[in-house]
C-alpha cells in the first residue's frame, strides 16, 4: 500500500497525504527536522521483496526524496528511533526467509550516510525501542523460533551497557 493520511488533532479529522513513492509494509519511520523517513519493509508486487531503501517525506512542502539505502535490506525493521540528527535502525528480519538480524546501523544527517554499528546481542526481529536520556533501549521482539525478553541499552556512544532480562512467556512454536 502506498497510502498517506495524515491526522489533525485540533480539528480531529483525518486528510489523504500524497503517496509513497514505493508501496511497502513492515517498514519502520523516524522523523527530526520536519522530515518523516521510511526505512526497509517489504514490497510485495510484481514481485515479494525486502528493501533496502529509505524515503523522505518533507512536511512544509508535502513532497517526497529518497535517501542513501541501508547497507542491507530489512523487513519488520525492529526500531527505528532519533537522538539528534542521528536515526537508528535496528534488527529486523533478513530477506528471504525473514531470519532475524543482530545488526543494527546509525544513519548521520550530516554526511547522508548510514555506517554499521554494534551489534544486538541476539537476533530479533519486531522489537521495540524507547530512548531514554540519550540511550536507546531494545525491548522484546523475537528470535528465529521463540520470543526474546531482555532488554538492552546502548548509549550515544554505541555501546552495549546492560542486559536486562525481562519476564515474557512462550506462546508457541
Amino acid at each position: 500500500m502506498d497510502s498517506v493520511e495524515v491526522y489533525t488533532p485540533a480539528l480531529s479529522t483525518w486528510r489523504t497525504g500524497p503517496a509513497m513513492p514505493t508501496d511497502r509494509s513492515h517498514f519502520a519511520t523516524g522523523s527530526f527536522d520536519d522530515r518523516i523517513y521510511l526505512v526497509g519493509g517489504y514490497h510485495y508486487s510484481p514481485i515479494e521483496t525486502a528493501l533496502d531503501s529509505v524515503e523522505v517525506f518533507h512536511v512544509a512542502s508535502s513532497s517526497w526524496s529518497s535517501a542513501p539505502p541501508l547497507n542491507q535490506a530489512r523487513i519488520n525493521v525492529a526500531s527505528f528511533e532519533t537522538i539528534g540528527s542521528r536515526i537508528y535502525a535496528i534488527g529486523g528480519g533478513a530477506p528471504g526467509h525473514w531470519a532475524p538480524l543482530k545488526s543494527a546501523e546509525l544513519y548521520h544527517s550530516g554526511s547522508d550516510s548510514w555506517e554499521y554499528i554494534a551489534p544486538l546481542p541476539s537476533a530479533r526481529a519486531c522489537v521495540a525501542t524507547a530512548i531514554v536520556d540519550g540511550s536507546l533501549y531494545a525491548i522484546g521482539g523475537h528470535g528465529y523460533e521463540d520470543y526474546v525478553s531482555s532488554c538492552d541499552h546502548t548509549n550515544s556512544d554505541r555501546k552495549l551497557k546492560t542486559h536486562l532480562p525481562l519476564r515474557a512467556y512462550r506462546l508457541h512454536r
